[in-house]
């Protein structure tokens, strides 16, 4: 069987800002992850807000309310976490997130559904994906820990966003 790895703007994905002096206490690689869940959780809500008010598909307009509570609630817990460890978030998306934000922005209909729905199913595929290595690799108990209780909730958004993409029959 072939394995088939998606590489793309998500919610862990792009150049990163690295942290300040006050971030001592986490490794590179826990400092860049937690920065990481900021800027994707700040994106997801975005396009999600956008999906909810613009989208033609209901289903895509339900799942964009669920992303757009859920992940601010991720990015609460994140911003919180940040604080604790001295970490400095970035106030930015990245370059290719603003840049993907603007393309679904200019799409309307189901045009707009469709590319909501791909774009958020490898959004938590990359998440799903960075999470477990955070998991596995990070050095910091606190990151380690949040990575644990956000893996399962990635997982289950991932197989939400494949029923909708196979619902609207959009190839991945």
């Amino acid at each position: 069987m072939k394995a088939t790895t998606l590489m793309i703007t998500g919610l862990l994905a792009g150049p990163l800002v690295v942290g300040n002096a006050l971030a001592a206490n986490l490794s590179q690689q826990d400092t860049k992850w937690l920065q990481g869940v900021h800027q994707g959780s700040q994106f997801v809500v975005q396009i999600s807000e956008y999906e909810e008010k613009n989208g033609s598909s209901p289903l895509a307009r339900k799942y964009a309310q669920k992303m757009a509570a859920h992940d601010t609630y991720v990015d609460t817990r994140t911003k919180d976490l940040a604080k604790a460890q001295h970490v400095g978030l970035p106030k930015e998306l990245t370059q290719k997130q603003q840049q993907e934000l603007s393309e679904i922005k200019a799409t309307s209909g189901t045009g707009l559904d469709k590319l909501y729905s791909n774009t958020m199913l490898e959004l938590e595929i990359n998440a799903g994906n960075k999470t477990l290595q955070e998991i596995t690799h990070g050095q910091s108990q606190a990151t380690m820990g949040f990575a644990t209780f956000l893996l399962p909730e990635i997982n289950l958004e991932a197989n939400m966003f494949q029923h909708a993409v196979s619902e609207m029959k959009t190839p991945v």
